[in-house]
């Protein structure tokens, strides 16, 4: 009987684990970006910082660390979507120093992961740019977002956005303008729960226009992906 019982628990893990993207767990992950309330924030350049932020997944837990560490334990991923549940965290008692770390630290650890909730719920996406480079979103209940690469970053970070949008409310008619041509790239349109909308991909344009009157008025996320592994998030209310 307990034969059985193991062996039916891990078909069940084998089968849960092999419903999401193989990609998730064949990686380590780097961060480049954590979008809260639409804000991108991208990690500080410092000493104290880490040079790479690191973040490792598998079947059962997950962990990353910015000055303290943070684990996720006792995953369920969704056998029809690519989503998890977390219900245990543990966070170390190590805290930066620098001030400007210690924001960052709040934003990444307790802003978007927020450990003080258990049974916190992640979309997860995985894309692929033009140069092969893979990329990580999470998105969390409340629609805030960290992205990851998966090769680490280079000594310089991403600390001014590359992109703008206007006008901003729009009412048909989204304009995206960049100081210089972007190549191969992708435009993804998200609601506030995560819920990917739309995904257009373009090629060599430094100004774009999107058609968004179809979408209902309220708050929306742009992500732009481009092929060099670069990602931006947006935020923009339809009127």
């Amino acid at each position: 009987m307990k034969t059985i019982i193991i062996f039916l628990f891990t078909s069940l893990v084998y089968v849960s684990s092999n419903a999401q993207d193989p990609h998730l767990f064949e990686n380590t992950w780097y961060l480049s970006n954590v979008i809260i309330d639409g804000e991108n924030n991208y990690p500080p350049n410092n000493n104290e910082a880490p040079v790479d932020v690191e973040f490792e997944i598998d079947i059962s837990s997950l962990s990353t660390q910015f000055c303290t560490f943070i684990i996720g334990d006792n995953i369920d991923y969704s056998l029809v979507e690519d989503k998890f549940t977390v219900s245990d965290w543990t966070v170390g008692a190590v805290t930066c120093s620098l001030n400007e770390n210690q924001i960052y630290e709040s934003l990444y650890i307790y802003g978007f992961f927020t450990p003080q909730l258990q049974n916190k719920i992640f979309l997860y996406e995985i894309d692929i740019t033009a140069g092969g480079q893979k990329v990580l979103t999470l998105t969390n209940e409340d629609g805030n977002m960290a992205i990851y690469g998966d090769e680490p970053l280079t000594v310089e970070h991403f600390s001014n956005s590359y992109f703008s949008l206007y006008p901003n409310p729009v009412k048909e008619s989204l304009k995206i303008s960049s100081a210089k041509a972007l190549g191969n790239f992708s435009v993804q349109i998200f609601s506030t729960e995560g819920k990917l909308l739309r995904t257009q991909n373009f090629n060599s344009k430094s100004h774009l226009s999107i058609n968004i009157s179809k979408l209902s008025s309220g708050i929306y996320f742009l992500k732009i992906a481009d092929e060099s592994g670069r990602v931006e998030v947006k935020k923009f209310v339809k009127q």
